[in-house]
């Protein structure tokens, strides 16, 4: 199974998400913001292999953490997620997360969540 790093500043969201995930054999690890990604990035072991990243967090938003993970690793499969689904079709969030490889709504079901794991990280070599 996959190894996930799940950014969101919203404690319910991130517990919700952690324990799905969990549930389904995925080994996750969390951020409360922007700010400890690249760490978690370059340090875990074992490596990440997908990366949920909230588009808006306080300490270094979806914008500026997305751009620090695919200079730290290009391949890297990151999904942007967002409470503000409005947001996701804006001309400044589609400039801003061109680097992204999805992006979804928070209102996701999990099994969903689940699917995306796995396309993309089937196959994948760590």
């Amino acid at each position: 199974m996959a190894t996930i790093l799940i950014a969101d500043d919203d404690p319910a969201y991130l517990q919700a998400f952690e324990a799905g995930m969990t549930a389904m054999g995925h080994h996750v690890v969390t951020a409360s913001g922007g700010k400890s990604v690249g760490q978690i990035i370059t340090r875990n072991l074992p490596p990440i292999d997908i990366v949920f990243l909230d588009f808006i967090m306080p300490g270094g938003g979806g914008v500026s953490s997305l751009h620090v993970i695919k200079q730290l690793r290009p391949t890297l499969p990151v999904i942007i997620i967002s409470g503000h689904v409005a947001a996701l079709d804006s001309p400044i969030f589609l400039e801003g997360m061109a680097l992204a490889d999805d992006k979804l709504a928070k209102t996701a079901p999990l099994a969903f969540l689940h699917a995306i794991v796995q396309q993309f990280t089937s196959g994948s070599e760590r």
